[in-house]
């Protein structure tokens, strides 16, 4: 069916490549429904006749012998794995209070490299780019200001709204305003 489809594309006989492109399509839903029918399924889940449901059935869960297993047996093994690996012992009270004054963990750096967070004020540029962002036309909040009168704003009036958002994060104190629901 390639071949044909490739030769009708070179004839430039397009009704014919449709025809062929839809066919190939056609055959491999079919190759994959056959597929995920032969494989190993739990039928207390799945509807042997969907394709959807055939390959939900199938998982890649092993147990502990490295067998694949259907997925009406997931649970128990993922509640035997979480168990015994990922949980691991319980630990006594003095192991917990070993393991609270043990700081080599939590002094020990992860990576060498600090990732490059800010902390500091705002700049104009990010104003300027969180204000792009903004969906014009929305609702206004409790405050009555529209994303449109932002957007219309020049460099000086800009920068008196940073000025205002940067007071308001240096004294750690944003207005009643901003902390209340519509």
């Amino acid at each position: 069916m390639i071949q044909e489809r490739q030769k009708a594309r070179e004839e430039k006989n397009l009704v014919k490549e449709w025809q062929f492109s839809k066919r190939i399509k056609n055959a491999i839903k079919k190759d994959k429904r056959r597929y995920w029918a032969e494989q190993p399924r739990c039928t207390q889940y799945c509807d042997a006749f969907t394709f959807e449901s055939a390959k939900q059935c199938l998982t890649k869960i092993r147990n502990d012998k490295g067998i694949n297993l259907p997925s009406c047996e997931r649970p128990e093994v993922l509640a035997d794995y979480f168990e015994n690996q990922q949980w691991g012992q319980v630990m006594s009270e003095e192991q917990k209070a070993r393991h609270n004054k043990d700081t080599t963990f939590r002094n020990t750096m992860l990576f060498e490299e600090q990732a490059p967070v800010r902390t500091g004020y705002y700049t104009l540029e990010e104003l300027r780019r969180a204000v792009k962002k903004m969906t014009n036309k929305k609702a206004p909040g409790p405050d009555e200001v529209r994303v449109e009168l932002f957007k219309t704003m020049d460099e000086e009036s800009l920068a008196l709204v940073l000025s205002t958002i940067n007071s308001w994060r240096r004294e750690n104190k944003p207005p009643e305003i901003l902390a209340t629901d519509v």
